[in-house]
């Protein structure tokens, strides 16, 4: 009996423990936001709808549960093949992943907020937007 207790235990321990590695992550309207790192607050964004459309607006920050983060990457393949027309970029985002935008048939202008900051396109600006962007506004 004493050995299950104690591997009970353990296993328990092992669980808690890593459970602070599962990523949070929470809606807003259309995106999904992942913390990212749970000290500094920031987290990256995706789509939460696949028909998802119009024009989007990524926020700087986002409020969950009372805690404000800071919005600063995009995921690979965030918005990949959607009917998005037209969005904006924050200056808080740092990087853009690998086919973000890609196949975005309907995007046609792209406008990335200035910023003193270097914005990472992860596989590059092709591979991240590959769309047919008519306007294109990089404010950095």
């Amino acid at each position: 009996m004493k050995k299950k207790f104690t591997l009970f235990i353990m296993v328990l321990a092992a669980l808690l423990s890593s459970s602070s590695a599962w990523a949070q992550t929470f809606i807003q309207g259309d995106l999904q936001f992942t913390v990212t790192d749970t000290e500094a607050k920031t987290v990256s964004v995706k789509r939460y709808t696949s028909g998802i459309k119009g024009e989007v607006v990524i926020p700087s920050t986002v409020i969950n549960e009372g805690t404000t983060y800071t919005v600063t990457s995009i995921t690979d393949k965030g918005f990949q093949n959607t009917s998005i027309t037209a969005v904006t970029i924050p200056a808080s985002v740092e990087t853009i992943g690998y086919y973000a935008f890609y196949e975005c048939e309907s995007l046609t202008s792209i406008n990335i907020e200035e910023s003193t900051d270097p914005l990472e396109f992860v596989t590059g600006y092709s591979r991240s937007f590959g769309s047919t962007a008519k306007t294109v506004f990089i404010g950095r």
